[in-house]
């Protein structure tokens, strides 16, 4: 019997536990698949489709991305030859692009200091928790109910269809409780972390339950759950500028551009340099391998190693 992917694919979905970011990257790793060899049917996948796959994808995006959606996949067509619909895996033997370490800076002092004066409340609010680790869509999906004033910690959980909230997964599944500090000590100036968002929730409480989903977003999105047209996307990131606000913010703070997600690199690397162990920090950082911790998020500040290199090197070679 015939069975296109887009039909193996829907099957695929049906029978695993995947979160919503895993599904969101492998539906579209399948749609650039069959925008590549078209939709049909997987007993007739060859190596050669596979290939033609991975050469096409480095058109437009770099190497890394390509091979962020040979990741998303190859599970697809494993699962495909584990359940016999295909006598041979086409992906077994695609071997990854080569991709060497790119370097990312963390957010310096100064850097941090200048951004918290060039923003909003709003935008303190969100850099600091980035600087305690949250990432942009847990920031967003923050619900009042999340954070905990008296035990100086917010709950990273799960959300549900609600009337008043739409579903919402966590990466890797994890429930989480993440610090939440009552003051951040700046260069020059002391930041009223708890104050700052207890404003904030004033400004929402009876209105909504987001604490920094703005009013426009929230009933955008409950007007587009209605019509059947929330994606994951939107559910994830319900503030369609977040990127381009935040770069804003750096051009005022003459700040070089870097991620937002650098915040949370920032976090992990300050924390190693304060005697915070690795799997302590992987903890905290919420990865599901030190690995990950150590290789992308403890980052050398290459300032202070050239500093230490030059100032040890002169006596190299130095004569006893």
């Amino acid at each position: 019997m015939q069975k296109s992917v887009t039909e193996t694919f829907k099957d695929y979905l049906s029978v695993s536990d995947l979160a919503g970011a895993s599904i969101d990257l492998k539906s579209r790793a399948i749609k650039y698949f069959i925008g590549v060899v078209g939709d049909i049917d997987v007993a007739n996948i060859k190596f050669c489709h596979a290939e033609d796959y991975k050469c096409w994808l480095p058109k437009g995006r770099s190497k890394a991305s390509a091979n962020i959606y040979l990741r998303n996949i190859k599970p697809f067509f494993k699962w495909l030859f584990n359940r016999r619909y295909i006598e041979q895996n086409p992906f077994l033997d695609l071997k990854f692009y080569k991709v060497g370490d790119v370097y990312r800076e963390i957010y310096t002092p100064d850097e941090i200091e200048r951004m918290m004066l060039c923003s909003s409340e709003y935008w303190q609010a969100i850099i600091t928790l980035g600087l305690l680790s949250l990432r942009r869509s847990e920031i967003l999906n923050l619900t009042i109910e999340d954070i905990y004033f008296d035990r100086n910690y917010i709950l990273i959980r799960e959300k549900k269809d609600t009337a008043t909230t739409w579903s919402w997964q966590i990466k890797n599944h994890n429930q989480a409780i993440v610090p939440l500090p009552p003051k951040l000590e700046l260069k020059s100036y002391s930041l009223d972390v708890h104050g700052l968002i207890w404003q904030l929730i004033e400004k929402v409480r009876g209105l909504q339950p987001y604490v920094f989903v703005k009013p426009k977003h929230y009933k955008n999105m409950l007007k587009m759950r209605e019509a059947g047209k929330l994606t994951y996307v939107y559910k994830n990131l319900p503030y369609n500028n977040f990127s381009r606000d935040f770069r804003a913010i750096q051009r005022r703070a003459q700040v070089p551009v870097k991620r937002f997600h650098d915040l949370r690199a920032t976090f992990a690397t300050k924390m190693a340099e304060h005697g915070m162990s690795l799997i302590e920090t992987q903890k905290l950082m919420r990865h599901s391998d030190p690995k990950t911790t150590a290789k992308y998020y403890i980052r050398l500040n290459q300032q202070k190693l050239i500093e230490k290199t030059v100032k040890y090197s002169s006596k190299f070679f130095k004569i006893a």
